[in-house]
């Protein structure tokens, strides 16, 4: 998780059927405890080919999760696409999410499910850089709070949110953690990678104020 960094320009090294059909596998279990639909292509560079590439600074994307869900599965998308992201980076495969700057027509989901997203996968010209963060005290209520609820901040903080801008807030009230989306289009999604992290850091659940 700490050294996984968002990264845009790939080598034009293919992932191989032995990671896909580990990350197939993987997603597949996810879509059917969560109820999303998230789906693995390979091979396929036209999503983010031509003038999409220059927009998005993107280089040599030829796979990518479809982060894909019922449309009021906003945060149970995120939650999952992170963790199939995660997966990846277990993999060696480097990623970004990715709101916007892909090309529609190739990328389509199942059904009435929305997509939520895309992420971009493949073996990365380098690892990326850390994102900078807000200030701890911005993002939680954070007096006296346990040592794993700490190192739970310290995982939702290293979470990629939309343009950085980490609209989320966790509480601990004594008895269990809740979690918050700030206002906007985007945050609940964000929301869900946010909380995904936290869950992995420090051991515990958290519950969608």
């Amino acid at each position: 998780m700490r050294k996984r960094h968002s990264v845009r320009s790939f080598r034009s090294l293919e992932i191989g059927s032995a990671a896909a059909d580990i990350l197939d596998g993987y997603i597949d279990g996810i879509n059917k405890e969560y109820g999303v639909s998230l789906r693995l292509v390979t091979g396929e560079p036209k999503a983010f080919g031509g003038l999409i590439s220059k927009i998005g600074t993107f280089k040599n994307v030829h796979s990518y999760f479809i982060v894909a869900a019922p449309k009021d599965k906003e945060f149970e998308a995120g939650y999952c696409g992170e963790l199939a992201l995660l997966k990846a980076a277990e993999l060696g495969i480097n990623s970004c999410w990715v709101g916007m700057t892909y090309s529609k027509g190739f990328v389509r989901a199942e059904g009435a499910d929305k997509i939520f997203a895309v992420i971009a996968l493949g073996y990365g010209d380098n690892n990326g850089i850390p994102h900078d963060s807000k200030p701890i005290e911005k993002l939680c209520s954070c007096r006296g709070e346990p040592q794993w609820f700490m190192r739970g901040m310290e995982g939702a903080m290293l979470a990629p949110t939309a343009m950085n801008r980490q609209k989320f807030f966790f509480r601990w009230d004594g008895r269990q953690v809740t979690a918050q989306a700030g206002a906007g289009v985007g945050t609940v999604l964000d929301l869900g990678i946010a909380v995904c992290h936290f869950e992995l850091a420090s051991g515990h659940k958290v519950v969608r104020a």
